[in-house]
């Protein structure tokens, strides 16, 4: 009996090859689509997932109730966090702090013998990192590899880069020691296997704790310096939730009157650790994470686009079954079962959805290399994945649930016939429900392929919107050249006397921090009060060094005052505010400012000491315009006191838009930087290259989500352009008989559009309001952003109803200028 489906079902299938391609076609796209998703989202929810305590393990973050500034939610936190609720708490197993390196020395390199690097990914770590977390030692004993101050463990790449096939094992390796860091020996004492590179944690060094001075490495409480991230290893018994209010009221009990001083309030808050890639977005993060809300977003998707695909052939084999009701009739009469002809339509179902799912295994492989150039994910490893049985299980049931939802409804229409009815007409209509039922789920289609294309456009004018707007400076032929802790004010004016030199060079300036980058809080923070504004409540202001050339470089504007001199003494105790400063300190004009002074607060720059304000600048976009403009402070490198945070040297250079001279320009600043700062690595980037970075998972969703989009409106058209190929076939008689009566091509066409036009409006009138809702809270996340304007849904929904008529145009054309003495004599 399955032999004589089988042959049957292949019969069908090969008898009506227009219906088949368009049915194999668009399963197999929308099944491609969904496997490409999963992918992603799988490789987006993987981040994590392979440590063994994964469930137990919790991030400590802070939240600080400012009593002037909104509330600060930090991933960082102070040293005691770790070990001093440790202590208190039996629920607590272990705990590690991650401290950035970069916190005590600015930039750094490493050498060995005459092996020197740049490098950046250096950790602080305590003992019980290699014991909470799943990163394999290769070499080392885990339980010790971090106990010893200045002991040192590698990850193999980089024990290959320093030591090549030399045991690491007992070397002594050197960091340099500028800032506040006294020690430039460490023992190797590990090696372990790379992170994975979906681990929120990447690193290639890991530096034992305790190698920082003990006021700090035993559990500091320098509140106000939250430089390092805690991770407490909890017991199965132990609440989260409780566990935190308990931390926060030690820390009351213990330290209650220490930040007073500072009118702030701290809690302490426990993050999952599996929570921390998707659904962190704190300030401090240890790198940009992923979009929790776009992946779900982008699996909602792949869900839509599946059911579209599976609407397809609903739509399709409702059709067709119309048209074998003289088949099904005959075989009722004969004597076949209700149960025989739905195994038919299963079967027929079942071969051609395999056929395609072995098409969108094809289709998925050749996309590889495209998903990889979307994401910038070049380690993509699906299919271990996709071999578990969990994964199996699921996917079987979604080919199983298409199998049989697609062909339920065939069935059912088929069996509603009377053989009578049946043998009478072929080209009978079925009930006015069935039909109804058909439009519905072209409805459903239209409205996700409005969509996805209203979404689209959206997502492409939010990114021209932040790529395009004036960030209030220009980073466009900007190189910067990172700088190390320990290069005097003398070395640097040599660097730049030197890039002087080089005509292509048109200004150089120097900051203590990079556009796109973070003012963390590591002493750069401090508390004002001011004289003739209208504040008398201390402010809270994030400071940068710059030199006097910086805002020029940048391009800057320069409100009103001056930039910094140093020819000028006094200048050593100016600061110069951007307007956002000024405003929370109460100047409701920038040239207010000018001239007048303020008092630092308890601060790094000396309590009670007085700086005269000499400049306010524009506001420009330190971060991402998801951030609001910032109050900015800058201070003048030239003070001794902040020589070590001279990190970043921009160089603006000419616009000759060719890759040789941007060569020759880079290789001009390497020989000026090698000449006028001795045996210290040059690292550069771009800096506009370095400020987009932000916006990666933005793009990266952008690209996705047109990507599926095109997909979701190809199988659309596929499936209109079916239905449209069968409604032409049954109505051939009738347009034969109205060309007769006179009627134009432009006629029949326009007959034969309507239909189609209605659903489309009806999808346009349900979509609208849904879709402004979802594109509201997206755009929420952004301080600046487009606006819904109708010009937003009118342009897209244009395009899908062009696309649709000229779908159901190019079908129809055929049948509408046919000879009518042919199309009289269809049957």
């Amino acid at each position: 009996m399955l032999k004589n489906y089988i042959t049957i079902s292949y019969r069908q299938l090969i008898k009506n090859k227009t219906l088949t391609t368009v049915n194999i076609l668009g399963l197999s796209l929308g099944m491609a689509a969904a496997l490409l998703i999963y992918e992603y989202a799988g490789y987006e929810k993987s981040f994590d997932r392979f440590h063994g305590n994964l469930n137990n393990i919790y991030r400590v973050t802070t939240l600080w109730n400012k009593e002037v500034t909104p509330e600060d939610n930090r991933a960082t936190t102070v040293p005691w966090s770790g070990p001093g609720a440790k202590e208190e708490f039996p629920e607590i197993r272990d705990y590690t702090r991650f401290a950035p390196f970069s916190a005590f020395t600015g930039e750094t390199w490493v050498s060995y013998q005459n092996r020197k690097f740049a490098e950046e990914k250096i950790f602080f770590a305590d003992p019980g990192f290699l014991k909470m977390f799943s990163f394999p030692l290769t070499a080392g004993d885990k339980r010790t590899a971090l106990s010893d101050r200045f002991s040192i463990v590698l990850t193999e790449t980089t024990a290959k880069r320093y030591f090549k096939n030399e045991n690491p094992l007992g070397k002594i390796i050197t960091i340099n020691t500028h800032g506040n860091f006294q020690q430039s020996g460490f023992k190797v004492t590990g090696v372990m296997e790379d992170p994975p590179v979906n681990s929120h944690l990447q690193f290639d060094f890991l530096v034992s704790y305790s190698s920082i001075w003990s006021e700090l490495s035993t559990g500091s409480t320098y509140w106000h310096w939250d430089y390092t991230y805690c991770y407490l290893w909890l017991n199965d018994q132990a609440d989260p939730k409780a566990l935190e209010q308990k931390i926060s009221h030690l820390r009351v009990k213990q330290f209650g009157g220490e930040l007073g001083d500072w009118n702030d309030e701290i809690d302490f808050k426990l993050q999952p650790l599996k929570d921390i890639h998707l659904f962190s977005s704190l300030k401090g993060e240890l790198a940009i994470n992923g979009d929790g809300v776009a992946v779900y977003f982008l699996t909602i998707i792949g869900i839509c686009i599946l059911l579209s695909a599976n609407f397809n052939y609903i739509n399709l084999a409702t059709v067709k079954a119309v048209e074998r009701r003289t088949e099904m009739g005959i075989r009722k009469i004969v004597g076949s079962t209700a149960w025989q002809l739905a195994s038919q339509l299963l079967v027929e179902s079942g071969l051609l959805n395999m056929v395609a799912a072995l098409l969108a295994v094809v289709i998925f492989l050749m996309c590889q290399p495209l998903l990889k150039n979307f994401t910038g994910v070049e380690s993509f490893n699906l299919l271990p994945a996709l071999l578990t049985a969990e994964t199996l299980f699921w996917i079987g049931a979604i080919l199983t649930a298409g199998i049989v939802l697609s062909s339920l409804y065939p069935v059912v229409v088929l069996s509603s016939f009377k053989p009578a009815q049946a043998l009478k007409s072929s080209k009978s209509k079925g009930k006015g429900g069935k039909i109804d039922l058909r439009k519905c789920l072209m409805i459903v289609q239209f409205i996700f392929c409005i969509g996805f294309t209203v979404g689209t456009y959206a997502l492409y004018r939010q990114l021209q919107y932040m790529k395009n707007i004036d960030l209030g400076m220009d980073i466009a032929q900007v190189l910067v050249v990172k700088g190390f802790g320990g290069q005097s004010y003398a070395s640097y004016e040599n660097f730049k006397s030197k890039l002087d030199a080089f005509p292509s060079i048109q200004a150089v300036g120097t900051s203590s921090s990079a556009p796109g980058e973070e003012i963390t809080n590591l002493g750069l923070r401090a508390r004002v009060t001011t004289q003739g504004s209208k504040s008398s409540v201390d402010k809270e202001l994030k400071l940068m060094t710059i030199d006097g050339d910086f805002f020029k470089t940048l391009n800057v504007k320069l409100l009103v005052g001056r930039s910094f001199d140093p020819s000028i003494p006094s200048d050593k105790e100016a600061v110069i505010l951007n307007e956002a400063a000024a405003g929370l300190l109460g100047y409701q004009n920038p040239g207010d400012a000018v001239y007048s002074s303020l008092t630092w607060g308890r601060s790094i720059m000396g309590e009670g000491k007085r700086y005269g304000i000499i400049g306010v600048i524009r506001n420009y976009h330190q971060l991402s315009l998801k951030n609001n403009h910032e109050p900015l402070a800058f201070i003048s490198n030239v003070t001794n006191e902040w020589q070590w945070n001279k990190r970043y040297y921009f160089i603006r250079f000419e616009d000759h838009s060719t890759k040789a001279s941007v060569k020759t320009v880079m290789q001009n600043v390497e020989k000026a930087w090698k000449s006028a700062v001795k045996d210290e690595p040059f690292n550069y980037f771009f800096l506009d290259h370095y400020f987009d970075r932000q916006y990666k998972s933005d793009t990266t969703f952008n690209a996705l989500f047109i990507l599926f989009s095109t997909v979701a409106i190809v199988i659309a058209c596929l499936g209109l352009f079916g239905l449209v190929a069968y409604t032409t076939l049954q109505r051939t008689k009738e347009i034969g008989v109205r060309k007769v009566l006179g009627a134009s091509v432009q006629g029949i066409l326009s007959l034969l559009a309507k239909d189609f036009i209605r659903l489309m409006v009806i999808a346009a009138i349900l979509s609208v309001p849904l879709i402004r809702w979802g594109l509201e809270q997206w755009l929420s996340q952004y301080a600046f952003r487009i606006e819904l304007t109708v010009w937003l849904f009118i342009l897209p929904i244009s395009m899908i109803m062009m696309i649709a008529l000229l779908t159901v145009a190019l079908r129809s054309m055929k049948v509408a200028v046919t000879n009518p003495v042919k199309s009289l004599r269809y049957e």
